[in-house]
């Protein structure tokens, strides 16, 4: 599965979550109608309530694994585990909600970002802002690099214009126009390993530490 965003899986477990709270409602409304006469109005009380916790945390993983790439797979195992407990706790939302929200969970982790080459630079997965691939850790925001992204083997990046060789492709959505750190004024120099800072930044691309601002 590659897209942008994760958003089929996103959209799936969202209204798989949405489901499984009804049923959690519908559940506690019987257990109030037939369970007075069955004697199991707490069951079904305990039941309701435990399926509106599980669509709640649902939706709520199905949000936190859209906005932040770090978390994805997390998240995504935890719709599944929660979509697989829902089916047993209360039909899963009338099976609906079960199948929609496992088919997220498992969109969530198969999912990889469409592929786009751009010479010099890549996106950082914690902010999302384009930087130098041979910046082990992004100025922005102090995430670093994946593992798989060959930063030290990238050519530098060239402006706009200026003939560009062919660097190793990297994954992220197609921007405007790639933004790298500007060359910009020296603010500082890093307390720790000495690299000069650019302005603006909040982290030392190259060790990572915090920017006394």
């Amino acid at each position: 599965m590659n897209e942008e965003k994760p958003t089929t899986a996103y959209v799936l477990s969202l209204i798989g979550g949405v489901f499984i709270i009804i049923g959690g409602v519908i559940v506690m409304l019987l257990g109030r109608s037939l369970g007075f006469y069955y004697g199991f109005t707490t069951i079904f009380l305990v039941l309701g309530v435990f399926g509106l916790i599980l669509g709640v945390v649902i939706i709520l993983g199905a949000v936190l694994a859209y906005s932040n790439a770090n978390q994805r797979s997390t998240w995504g195992i935890v719709i599944v585990v929660l979509s697989i407990i829902s089916l047993i706790a209360n039909t899963g939302g009338f099976i609906i909600g079960f199948v929609l929200s496992l088919v997220g969970g498992i969109l969530y982790l198969t999912w990889k970002p469409t592929l786009y080459p751009y010479a010099g630079t890549r996106m950082c997965f914690g902010c999302g802002r384009y930087v130098p691939v041979t910046y082990p850790t992004c100025p922005y925001c102090g995430t670093q690099a994946p593992a798989q992204i060959p930063y030290q083997q990238a050519y530098p990046y060239q402006p706009a214009g200026v003939p560009q060789q062919v660097a190793q492709p990297y994954y992220g959505p197609p921007p405007a126009a790639p933004a790298p750190v500007p060359p910009g004024p020296i603010e500082q120099s890093c307390l720790n390993c000495g690299e000069s800072l650019p302005a603006g930044v909040k982290f030392c691309p190259k060790c990572g530490t915090a920017v006394q601002q």
